[in-house]
């Protein structure tokens, strides 16, 4: 996240850069695909990346985990990757990192404490209010 941020890019321009790489390394000329993916911004640019695809029918569908069982397929394949990176994350800090925002501060004074910024850089997002109120 840190390496694409640093460039400018934010969330969604992430989202929509790692989304059309994974739908297109499935894509081949021969066959027709039908692209459902869950609308995660209100113009992600994703129908405009499809658009040259002639065997390609693409939408964005909001809440498309509960109207496409793949979707959520997907969705559930994602968050098992997402938990396994943490528990990965959390063995080579030496600590257990913590999901969302709540109660972060002191495990993130601790990360800085032991490893500096460079390795909370590692295992967190450093554009937030949290990493200027941390003490180096």
């Amino acid at each position: 996240y840190e390496a694409y941020s640093s460039r400018g890019c934010n969330l969604n321009d992430i989202l929509t850069k790692f989304h059309f790489e994974v739908i297109n390394s499935f894509i081949d000329d021969e066959k027709r695909f039908k692209v459902v993916v869950d609308r995660f911004s209100i113009n992600s640019g994703l129908d405009e990346m499809f658009k040259s695809y002639k065997n390609v029918k693409f939408c964005e569908v909001e809440r498309s985990e509960s109207k496409f069982l793949y979707v959520a397929a997907a969705s559930i394949l994602a968050r098992a990757k997402f938990l396994k990176e943490m528990k990965r994350l959390s063995g080579e800090i030496g600590f257990t990192l913590k999901r969302g925002s709540v109660g972060v501060m002191d495990l993130a004074q601790k990360i800085v404490d032991t490893y500096g910024l460079f390795g909370l850089k590692k295992v967190a997002k450093l554009h937030f209010k949290i990493t200027r109120e941390l003490k180096s």
